[in-house]
């Protein structure tokens, strides 16, 4: 039984502490510095230190260090890709091969010295450190997450050291690469491109380009390129890196040249063209993907992992093929998730049982109703204490009110899943401009996501499943989405959390007291922040996000603030 620490370093820094094969603690760093991605904090520090204090350790008590040693510099993979290519084991694990004894690679104390991402500055010494290739650090995140004994593992991503995407078969505890796809054919890297000729920066806009996706319509000339930019082949798929480029930042020029001039700000968005090039782009990532997955022969129980698996309207196609039994997408899906995946495959790897079926993410910090009201104090902030915070918040959101809803453990991933959460009602069509111009400051096309009662997703949802993480997308069934229209997306869809009473009781309590005013089991859920900032992690960051948009409540525990106080 063993105690290991994941880390994922560079953009998206993350830990997680996984202690005698369970998942004790996650977070990203991004939480702690307050920059989206972690931008210019490579290591994950704060978060590493997180993990450690929730479990009561210091770094000597830890038995290993998982992480994975990228390579991000694109002359980097240039020079080095006929290397890359030649299967160095460590680098490019062999097909058919069991991948979680094989590939848990050893750091000698030379390579973190030399690595920018080096454990010495939290503590650890050399001995303790291994490193875990990243396509294996996702499989595991996903595999050994999803509570299948059986199960093929899809990842897509940007690139891992030389990797693009990969399929894992999870079999009994054992993963084996089956099939893989080499840099620089890249579905991540051909939606981020088009994501910059869109005017989006990578990492942050890919979701944005999706939900602006459903304005567009057909466009022979969009479509057209975008078949060329990405082709399906028999062994799979290619990318034209002609067009698209080798890695961030992109070279627009031949985009330009094929679709006309770039989207130079947020108004151009507004112009059909564009709309219709993210509607080509989102479409096309759709069937590339269907398709890999009918030539490469995934079973009938699917795991994805990597950032493009955060593509919610992706997932819901591939539901829609009804050709999956289980689909499973741990919560973390990018980069910060392989912090989580190393872990498991190194305590895997040490023969701990790892194999859960991972019902929350609710793996961050949290803060008790004392600590709050010494910083509310401390700041002469006015509030009131509720002994039923959930049936006052729901009589709020009754009457239109917007809430902050800052309870228990912070979420693990980048959706808000009850924890870290804005609410309102979804009733009404103008609460989606409403939270997007007074709350969010965002494009007014950008949707909202419902969180309803798990036991009425079936009277809501279009061939219902249990979506506990915001990362599926469904059909809103036609007599309902006159009934939530706020969370119901141009297209008709919603990407919607499942909110179950043994996961979260207070969370869904508070659903069920909105359910008793309105008749509607199912509320308007966004992420506590504000425009460029991460999701709130501690009161303090809280406080900033109520003050500084239009929130009109805040439920810190049992612990209530009004805005305007006496309204």
């Amino acid at each position: 039984m063993v105690r290991v620490l994941g880390l994922s370093a560079g953009h998206d820094a993350a830990a997680a502490l996984v202690v005698d094969g369970k998942i004790v603690a996650a977070a990203e760093e991004e939480r702690f510095v307050g920059v989206k991605h972690s931008v210019g904090h490579p290591l994950p520090a704060n978060a590493a230190a997180y993990c450690l204090s929730w479990a009561g350790l210091a770094p000597e008590d830890i038995d290993y260090v998982a992480m994975y040693k990228p390579i991000h510099m694109s002359w980097w993979r240039a020079l080095l890709r006929p290397l890359l290519t030649s299967g160095v084991p460590f680098l490019k694990p062999r097909l058919g091969k069991s991948l979680v004894v094989d590939a848990v690679r050893f750091f000698s104390e030379s390579e973190i010295r030399r690595n920018p991402y080096g454990t010495r500055a939290l503590g650890f010494r050399p001995d303790q450190v291994r490193g875990v290739p990243h396509h294996v650090a996702h499989a595991a995140s996903a595999y050994y997450c999803s509570g299948l004994k059986h199960a093929d593992v899809l990842v897509a991503d940007a690139a891992g050291s030389h990797e693009a995407t990969s399929l894992y078969e999870g079999n009994g505890g054992e993963l084996v690469l089956t099939r893989q796809t080499d840099w620089p054919d890249s579905l991540g890297y051909f939606y981020s491109a088009v994501t910059e000729y869109l005017g989006y920066e990578t990492r942050e806009g890919e979701g944005r380009v999706m939900g602006l996706a459903p304005y567009g319509v057909p466009d022979p000339k969009a479509d057209a390129v975008m078949r060329r930019a990405c082709r399906e082949t028999r062994d799979g798929y290619s990318v034209d890196s002609n067009l698209i480029g080798y890695a961030p930042p992109y070279a627009i020029d031949a985009l330009e040249r094929a679709l006309g001039p770039r989207a130079r700000n947020l108004q151009d968005l507004d112009r059909s063209r564009f709309r219709n090039i993210a509607h080509a782009l989102q479409t096309r990532l759709e069937e590339v993907v269907v398709h890999l997955i009918e030539r490469w022969g995934v079973g009938s129980n699917l795991c994805l992992a990597g950032g493009v698996a955060l593509n919610c309207k992706m997932n819901g196609v591939i539901l829609e093929t009804g050709r999956f039994d289980e689909v499973f997408i741990q919560p973390a899906a990018n980069d910060p998730g392989s912090a989580l995946g190393a872990a498991l495959a190194l305590a895997r790897a040490e023969g701990d049982p790892v194999a859960m079926r991972m019902r929350d993410a609710y793996l961050g910090p949290s803060y008790t109703d004392d600590e709050v009201a010494k910083l509310l104090d401390a700041r002469k902030v006015p509030y009131e204490e509720v002994h039923d915070i959930e049936d006052a918040v729901a009589e709020l959101l009754a009457r239109d009110k917007i809430v902050g809803w800052f309870q228990g453990r912070m979420e693990f991933g980048p959706r808000a899943l009850g924890a870290r959460s804005i609410l309102m009602s979804p009733t009404k069509p103008e609460n989606k401009d409403i939270i997007n111009a007074q709350v969010k400051f965002r494009e007014a096309y950008r949707p909202f996501c419902p969180s309803l009662l798990a036991e009425a997703m079936d009277e809501y949802l279009v061939n219902a499943r249990p979506s506990p993480f915001m990362i599926l997308s469904f059909k809103v069934r036609p007599d309902k989405r006159k009934e939530i229209p706020a969370v119901t997306h141009v297209d008709d869809t919603c990407r919607p959390q499942t909110v179950e009473r043994d996961v979260n009781s207070k969370f869904w309590a508070m659903i069920r007291h909105f359910e008793d005013r309105t008749s509607v089991p199912v509320v308007l859920n966004t992420s506590l922040n504000v425009r460029g900032k991460p999701i709130a992690c501690s009161p303090t960051d809280a406080l900033a996000a109520f003050y500084s948009g239009g929130l009109d409540y805040m439920a810190f525990g049992h612990l209530l603030l009004a805005k305007r106080p006496g309204s």
